[in-house]
């Protein structure tokens, strides 16, 4: 399920940020064939508060003393604002290689998560179906006991009448003896 941005939710429509045929690798096409809600849903209002905040994040880095750089984790949605914030300016020289290898690595990063989490649902549909099976394997086992302890019951019964009707005709057989012999 692809998560919308923010300018998707305001109803803005523009097409995806190039012109390439596959933008950004999602597999959406070019702007020609781009849907009605936008490509992405990435609308103006956010292609501009990604443009300032680049911009800040330049500004500041300029105005600060030089540190060495420890390597930033960004959030899926702070890496996709970036990814499109990059590829929406006009100039491809101010993407830094360092910039583009951390992006690379978070793709391929959330890929491997996606592809886990798709053999988790697989695995876990597995598991169902089986569950599904024993329990309708189950309860059709108890359908069959309870039928069998049922037929075991009336043949019980049977037997039971049987035994107490010879019981009786041996009873009435010691008392014509008994009084035969008086």
């Amino acid at each position: 399920a692809a998560v919308a941005a923010p300018g998707a939710l305001l109803g803005n429509s523009t097409s995806h940020a190039s012109a390439s045929p596959t933008c950004c690798g999602c597999g959406g096409s070019s702007p020609a064939a781009s849907t009605s809600d936008g490509g992405h849903g990435r609308g103006l209002a956010a292609s501009a508060r990604a443009k300032k905040e680049e911009e800040r994040r330049r500004a500041a880095a300029s105005q600060r003393r030089p540190q060495p750089e420890r390597p930033r984790t960004h959030t899926t949605a702070e890496a996709q604002d970036l990814a499109r914030a990059r590829s929406s300016s006009p100039d491809d020289n101010d993407k830094l290689p360092e910039e583009q290898e951390e992006l690379r690595q978070e793709n391929e990063r959330l890929r491997a998560m996606l592809c886990k989490a798709k053999e988790l649902i697989g695995l876990l549909q597995v598991q169902e179906g089986e569950v599904r099976s024993l329990c309708s394997e189950e309860r059709s086992r108890a359908g069959q006991l309870q039928l069998t302890a049922q037929a075991l019951q009336e043949e019980l019964a049977e037997k039971m009448a049987k035994v107490h009707g010879l019981e009786r005709t041996l009873a009435e057989a010691k008392r014509a003896r008994m009084e035969a012999r008086n």
